[in-house]
């Protein structure tokens, strides 16, 4: 006969009941901090003045971008209407096999799916609670 394995610390409920997170709190509410190190320091860079024209790089890159654009370099001309007026929205249509309407069935089917699993997911969590 096999022995049952235990599962962690047996006196678990005796501790750090204070410390547990409450239902519905995150362990992480910040979420992943999000550094961008190239951009960072490209903007450190970039703020710096130049010596010689006593302008930051910042503004004489943008200064080399309107040269450009009134020289008629067209794709200048996109990336600085894409930075001053954002970018434009791109429609995009779903269809189903050689563009056939998506049938509804399928999201029925889907939504059983996800209904069952749930289900399931409900049945596990109180096998687990009697344990």
């Amino acid at each position: 006969m096999r022995k049952r394995r235990s599962h962690g610390n047996p006196r678990i409920k005796d501790l750090g009941i204070a410390t547990r997170f409450k239902p519905g709190q995150s362990g992480n509410p910040g979420g992943r901090p999000k550094t961008r190190e190239l951009t960072e320091m490209l903007r450190a860079v970039c703020n710096e003045i130049d010596p010689k024209s006593r302008k930051s790089f910042f503004q004489l890159a943008a200064e080399s971008l309107l040269r450009e654009v009134f020289a008629g370099d067209v794709q200048a001309f996109k990336e600085l209407a894409d930075r001053v007026e954002g970018r434009t929205v791109q429609q995009v249509e779903l269809s189903g096999p050689e563009g056939s309407a998506i049938p509804l069935a399928n999201v029925t089917e889907i939504d059983e799916r996800i209904a069952e699993l749930m289900r399931r997911g409900e049945e596990r969590a109180l096998i687990a609670a009697r344990a």
